[in-house]
């Protein structure tokens, strides 16, 4: 689960997130089914986006919305997790990481 708050994605304004110290990291291994769950408690939507893997539309969670995305982690390497829509709390919002682990 990602919550996305007033604080970013699982508090990365407060765990100092940046662009040398993503936030969140989810680490999963090659060939793996990834569910994530991403649930928005601020008063503003936001977005969420992988790259490669879920990133052909932009998706916008609504206040109180949860969306859940589901795709199979068939390359190794490190993608970003990140925010596609401008919002006050966008600069924070991408600096997380997804990790494929062979």
């Amino acid at each position: 689960m990602i919550v996305v708050s007033q604080y970013g994605y699982n508090d990365s304004i407060t765990q100092g997130a940046g662009p040398s110290k993503p936030w969140p990291i989810v680490t999963v291994k090659e060939g793996q089914i990834v569910n994530i769950s991403v649930c928005n408690t601020d008063a503003e939507s936001h977005g969420f986006q992988v790259a490669t893997y879920v990133q052909s539309t932009v998706n916008i969670i609504k206040p109180g919305e949860e969306l859940n995305f589901t795709f199979t982690a068939n390359q190794a390497g490190t993608y970003g997790i990140y925010c596609a829509i401008p919002c006050d709390l966008h600069v924070f919002l991408q600096y997380g990481q997804l990790r494929v682990v062979a």
